[in-house]
């Protein structure tokens, strides 16, 4: 298989390095965060579309191609899959992957006999991840509101 070597132009490279998204643009490829590419798997498993959430971190399919973010996901997908399932069949390896917080710690404590059950446990930290990453930001906005009346 040949695969195009197509490369990025210096302007191109200087914009996709300022991306928080972006770890490292050699010529003709672009290496992501692997906090990005969780989270555009994460959402696009619960339904979002993968161009949407490449152009909302600034990687429009009009700057890196349609293929690319097809390419991506697929592969992104394909290496959390096989990762879940070395947890999954590792129960030493399960309860020790990410358990930082009581909470964390208190879903661990789920028997996990099936690949399924990890992908339900994962996905319920994420939301209340998100949720709380939601009232942070709502607290964030009610505070700048309160100040902007203030003034």
């Amino acid at each position: 298989m040949t695969h195009s070597k197509a490369s990025f132009s210096s302007a191109q490279i200087k914009r996709l390095i300022k991306l928080r998204a972006v770890v490292k643009v050699p010529p003709s490829r672009i290496r992501y965060a692997e906090w990005f590419k969780r989270e555009c798997v994460m959402r696009a498993d619960a339904g979002e579309s993968p161009t949407y959430l490449f152009r909302e971190a600034g990687l429009g399919p009009e700057l890196i191609g349609e293929k690319r973010i097809e390419r991506c996901m697929d592969r992104w997908r394909k290496k959390m899959q096989l990762e879940d399932l070395e947890v999954a069949s590792s129960p030493e390896r399960l309860f020790s992957v990410d358990m930082d917080t009581a909470q964390d710690r208190e879903v661990s404590k789920v028997d996990v006999r099936d690949v399924r059950d990890l992908i339900i446990c994962k996905q319920t930290r994420y939301i209340e991840s998100l949720q709380r990453q939601i009232d942070e930001l709502r607290l964030q906005l009610a505070q700048q509101t309160k100040s902007n009346d203030m003034q």
